[in-house]
């Protein structure tokens, strides 16, 4: 790929020099590997490709696939697609090649199903985790996280959005990546969180695995850290969370909230293995019942709900009820 040199005749892997004809002018923003080359440009998509194979002078074809545009994010490649934020940076579309047998890519706004995330804002940055659950990961402008857990195999599609911030009078994220680590795609961001005593500190954080061996390892706090050794009732080296009331699970146990003092917090009990950490409410809404066979798939139609079923792995204390108002707590059990 070093070789940019032509010659006369013209041989077919000379260089070549070519433009894009359309009705508009189109910057190149990115060139994604696909199924053929694609380029995404400020105001439109073009497949780069060759019916004979390789791309040459003689078989180089360049045909629009839409006109959305790209803006300059740098996309991020899944499985058989590229995301890539449209042009104007408030909406992420998913490009990939249509499998109906027209020779042509389509793309799709895949954060219609969650417009409230993006009104009003711009992405900033894109990362995506391939494993263990492919997850696209997106910065909004305002220092909000969002993420995208992405199965199109399954039509599995779900936004959700993580704020930090808790015990800090304010947060926000500055910048994402994700790194491979073994098995497993991590995600590490920069949160810069400025605290009740006025200081403003920038965190490197990383996010802990869901992958857990054993109650003891179900790392679920903002901010936190771990401690692994011998067992003590005495934790130190919490000074980012001084002053800060903060959840405890002391070797597989919840243990009661303590506020950090000078960098510690002493424990009731001894334990070997302690997540420490600030605590975050995570609230799920789920979309409007479908019924088949419906007018309008049933929109409107009231219904006496009389029983509800909820199946979990890995998990207790587990609370339900009509409203987050009125939760009851359902106790694990042998079955």
């Amino acid at each position: 790929e070093s070789n940019l040199t032509s010659s006369l005749p013209a041989r077919a892997d000379d260089a070549m020099e070519f433009r894009l004809g359309s009705q508009q002018a189109h910057e190149i923003r990115h060139l994604v590997a696909l199924q053929d080359i694609v380029a995404l440009t400020a105001s439109g998509e073009f497949r780069i490709f060759s019916d004979s194979g390789g791309i040459t002078l003689d078989s180089l074809n360049i045909k629009p696939q839409g006109a959305m545009g790209a803006s300059e994010v740098q996309p991020a490649l899944s499985g058989g697609s590229a995301l890539y934020v449209q042009a104007q940076g408030s909406r992420i579309r998913e490009i990939a090649f249509d499998p109906t047998g027209l020779g042509r890519f389509t793309s799709e706004d895949v954060s219609i199903m969650a417009p409230h995330l993006f009104d009003g804002y711009t992405v900033t940055q894109l990362a995506y985790s391939r494993a263990p659950i492919p997850t696209l990961w997106a910065l909004r402008s305002d220092g909000t996280l969002l993420g995208l857990t992405h199965l199109p195999a399954q039509d599995v599609y779900g936004w959700h959005q993580h704020t930090p911030g808790a015990g800090s009078t304010s947060a926000r994220i500055e910048s994402i990546c994700v790194i491979p680590e073994g098995n497993e795609d991590v995600l590490y961001v920069a949160t810069r969180r400025r605290w009740a005593n006025g200081s403003s500190v920038v965190h490197i954080e990383r996010l802990a695995s869901h992958i857990f061996k054993s109650q003891a390892d179900a790392f679920f706090v903002d901010a936190g850290l771990t401690y692994r050794g011998a067992a003590t009732t005495t934790v130190r080296g919490l000074w980012h969370l001084d002053g800060q009331t903060v959840q405890i699970l002391a070797d597989g146990a919840v243990h009661p909230e303590q506020i950090v003092t000078g960098g510690t917090v002493t424990l009731e009990e001894p334990a070997s293995v302690v997540h420490i950490g600030l605590q975050y409410i995570s609230d799920l809404v789920t979309l409007p019942k479908v019924y088949d066979r419906m007018a309008a798939a049933g929109q409107g139609a009231k219904k006496n709900i009389a029983k509800v079923d909820m199946r979990v792995r890995a998990s207790q204390n587990v609370h339900a009820g009509p409203s987050f108002a009125m939760l009851r707590q359902y106790q694990p059990r042998d079955v």
